[in-house]
């Protein structure tokens, strides 16, 4: 019996070990610093679903990323969640963005036409101007110090998909300068876009080439990007601190209620 178990147990894990093989993949990272756009302030890095609307996302259908495409705007949701719903394609994000995974998914039925071989995600439109509204970056990993307000980046990585690619290329392009930052200039880990491709990677002997393969009905790509919201900045540095008093307000607070208790116990001893 025991023997019966232990082999079970192992053909299990093994089960396991081929499906995440073959569900693996691959990411890159390209930065394309593009047109220099400028900020007023990064109001709060804990920017989740709901916060991202107004933020552009188009669906790329044919290889070259240009010729045949569909835009949509992201949808702010409800309880930190959001969504931009295209024709047979989907992207869902609930949470904070650090932490809390986006989802890729087609929903078109199976066997359909759909060919999705990128999606570029525009946190706010190109402007020569500063923006001062809200709206959304892109925060990468801070190569050094990082933009003053944007806390920790976090690159895009792929948690889990399903799909006939094995590689997903993602390029961070238009650079963005925090102008409320005492570091002068951009510092190369914010960004007003992101472009999402799918693929794989050919060994050439030398650098690989990346060959474009679409995402297609009953695909599903998980993953992780971290996002900060742009505008004003807020009392306390974030946006979910608006409700909260600051530490002098607290305790101006406490003090009242201990001297309105006190006359309490004076006019009951009377």
């Amino acid at each position: 019996m025991r023997t019966l178990t232990l082999s079970l147990i192992s053909s299990f894990a093994l089960i396991l070990l081929l499906v995440s093989q073959s569900n693996s993949q691959t990411v890159s990272h390209l930065s394309n610093p593009g047109t220099l756009h400028t900020i007023t302030d990064i109001s709060g890095f804990m920017t989740t679903g709901e916060d991202m609307g107004g933020m552009r996302v188009t669906a790329h259908f044919t290889p070259d990323l240009t010729t045949t495409n569909q835009t949509v705007f992201w949808t702010p949701g409800v309880a930190g969640a959001g969504s931009a719903l295209g024709t047979g394609w989907r992207l869902d994000e609930a949470g904070d963005t650090w932490d809390n995974l986006w989802r890729l998914s087609a929903d078109a039925p199976t066997g359909s036409n759909l060919t999705l071989y990128g999606l570029t995600l525009e946190g706010f439109l190109p402007s020569s101007q500063p923006v001062s509204v809200r709206a959304t970056v892109f925060d990468r990993t801070d190569p050094f110090f990082g933009t003053d307000g944007s806390y920790r980046g976090n690159d895009l990585d792929a948690f889990a998909s399903a799909g006939l690619w094995s590689h997903v290329r993602v390029v961070y392009f238009d650079e963005v300068d925090n102008l409320a930052d005492p570091n002068l200039g951009p510092q190369g880990d914010v960004y007003r876009a992101m472009q999402i491709q799918f693929g794989q990677l050919i060994d050439t002997g030398q650098l690989p080439i990346f060959d474009p393969i679409p995402f297609l009905a009953g695909d599903e790509l998980l993953f992780f990007q971290d996002t900060d919201t742009v505008g004003p900045r807020i009392p306390n540095g974030d946006p979910g601190d608006e409700g909260l008093p600051e530490p002098t307000s607290q305790i101006l607070l406490l003090l009242g209620m201990i001297l309105c208790q006190a006359s309490r116990g004076r006019d009951r001893s009377k």
